[in-house]
């Protein structure tokens, strides 16, 4: 079994090789299907990472939630280790904040992680029985332990492992979607 830094590295190795056509499609199909899973649809408040580099364009899931009526809400670091959820009404609001990332600007109205819906999570691998391996901060796990929606992951059928790392605390989601299926834990 590889560590937990051995599979972030090839992750981030296969990834890479990935075709940029690939990956756009890839994340296309995935949102379609998304958007037409039930919880999303009944979601009133979903909570989504702001995906970089080559992970999935969440800004994409973002303005589908905004446009449909959706309250959302967005990470914000708050100290080593340590996030809250806060809300947004447009993307437009983001700033670069702690490690590069886009977050919401000083006076966000935060909002407890037990009131979302929906929580789309980010990883940097995903395997076929729903594992997630995190990029090894510990934030998701420790954010998501109040959390009473369903965890969803974006993943790619091409990047999916078999098995990752795991360890008691490691949180995975719910369901698992990519572009060619749902995977459901319920």
């Amino acid at each position: 079994m590889l560590s937990k830094k051995e599979a972030r590295r090839l992750a981030a190795v296969r990834e890479r090789e990935c075709t940029e056509t690939y990956l756009r499609s890839a994340d296309e199909a995935s949102f379609q299907r998304l958007f037409e899973l039930e919880a999303y649809r009944r979601a009133e408040t979903i909570f989504s990472y702001i995906g970089i580099g080559l992970e999935p364009d969440t800004a994409v899931i973002i303005n589908n939630a905004l446009k449909s009526g959706k309250k959302v809400a967005v990470p914000k670091i708050t100290g080593r280790g340590t996030m809250e959820a806060a809300f947004i009404s447009s993307l437009e609001e983001l700033s670069e904040g702690a490690f590069g990332l886009l977050e919401p600007p000083a006076g966000y109205t935060a909002v407890e992680l037990s009131e979302t819906d929906v929580i789309i999570l980010p990883a940097s691998a995903f395997s076929r029985r729903l594992e997630r391996l995190g990029r090894g901060g510990g934030y998701y796990d420790r954010f998501l332990l109040v959390s009473r929606g369903i965890k969803i992951g974006i993943g790619r059928e091409q990047l999916l492992f078999d098995t990752l790392p795991t360890e008691p605390h490691d949180i995975g989601p719910d369901v698992l979607i990519t572009e060619k299926e749902i995977r459901s834990r319920r």
